[in-house]
């Protein structure tokens, strides 16, 4: 099966961190081995678009639920670059932040799935 990769594409490494907060399970996938190692975060939920609270700690830059650039498939293909506009749109935050370097951007993209996993956290 590992013999048909599609060429042109690159397997995704990712760097995931899961939480739960309100009684609502997140997960922050951050792609190691692409353009600026963006984060998605991702709510795996049943509930509806209205009733999601988002933590006050988790500060969203962009929606990409139907944004097909932010797509797994998309970010695969060999080559791809986060759009200049969003790697601008970090920088603009952190400065407000008083921070100068390159975030882990676990800030930049929320995507919500309209799908519900239950998981069962594990204690450390």
């Amino acid at each position: 099966m590992l013999d048909q990769k599609a060429t042109g594409f690159r397997e995704l490494k990712k760097f995931r961190q899961c939480f739960i907060y309100e009684q609502q399970y997140f997960i922050v996938e951050t792609f190691l081995n692409i353009d600026h190692q963006p984060s998605v975060l991702r709510i795996e939920t049943s509930k509806e678009q209205s009733e999601l609270k988002i933590p006050s700690f988790v500060k969203i830059l962009k929606e990409v639920t139907s944004n097909n650039e932010y797509a797994g498939s998309t970010m695969a293909r060999i080559g791809w670059k986060m759009p200049e506009a969003d790697k601008k749109k970090i920088v603009k935050v952190l400065s407000m932040y008083g921070q100068q370097q390159t975030p882990a951007p676990s800030d930049l993209k929320i995507k919500r799935e309209a799908s519900y996993t239950s998981a069962t956290p594990i204690n450390a």
